[in-house]
């Protein structure tokens, strides 16, 4: 089973490839397998017609491939425009 400070290293990289969101504000925890997502996502400045919900959505699926994910957590990743 993933430790979870390898969890944490390649859920930063999967969130760092999607080139369309700001990713910078994004706080990632993860304990027995258990994602965390907490503070600030918005689209990169410059971004058009980006759907947030749509690419948080791909990211979560990206994420839970990451063997030794169990589940992922948004409730605390706020949405800015």
């Amino acid at each position: 089973m993933a430790a979870d400070k390898d969890i944490i290293r390649r859920v930063k990289r999967e969130i760092i490839r999607r080139q369309s969101i700001d990713s910078t504000r994004i706080n990632i925890s993860c304990t027995m397998g258990h994602v965390d997502l907490g503070g600030y996502v918005r689209p990169v400045k410059g971004a058009v017609d980006i759907d947030l919900e749509e690419e948080l959505n791909r990211i979560i699926d990206v994420i839970m491939r990451i063997p030794g994910v169990k589940s992922v957590n948004t409730r605390y990743l706020r949405r800015l425009a």
